[in-house]
């Protein structure tokens, strides 16, 4: 239920900053995004556990889902949604000449030229973060720490 809550809410500020932002903005906006994202998961993992001690896993996790659907709230309350994106230019007609089927962009996507380079430093940073975070938490609770400390 989290993970739904969660990637719903995800997608739908995404896409109400795509739809809403112009385009000179969203770079910002994206840096932004990432950055409360990272505090978010900071904050949120860290009360996660403080709850998870002390009034255990199921009510944590309800509490969180709760949480988690309330912030849905304003996003449903927009009302442009479904509407015309400030980016479209009105008026013009799209043809099928100027865009790329899509096996043909994700084709170009990895062609580009150095994609190969930072493909490899993109893995090798997610993968070392995913193998030293996954074992730090049982390390830490091994050395006798509660839910709480870590």
């Amino acid at each position: 239920m989290i993970n739904t809550f969660s990637a719903t809410q995800d997608i739908a500020t995404d896409g109400l900053a795509a739809s809403t932002l112009a385009k000179n903005q969203l770079g910002l906006a994206n840096t932004i995004q990432v950055g409360a994202y990272k505090a978010g998961l900071i904050l949120g993992g860290s009360a996660l556990l403080i709850l998870i001690d002390n009034i255990g896993w199921p009510y944590s996790l309800v509490l969180f889902s709760i949480l988690l659907a309330l912030a849905l709230i304003p996003l449903c309350r927009k009302k442009h949604f479904g509407k015309q994106s400030i980016h479209d230019e009105p008026h013009q007609e799209q043809t099928t000449n100027n865009t790329l089927s899509p096996l043909k962009s994700i084709s170009s996507f990895f062609a580009q030229s150095g994609f190969a380079w930072w493909l490899w430093i993109l893995m090798s940073c997610k993968l070392s973060d995913a193998l030293g975070s996954s074992m730090l938490n049982p390390i830490l609770i091994d050395k006798g720490l509660s839910l709480s400390e870590v």
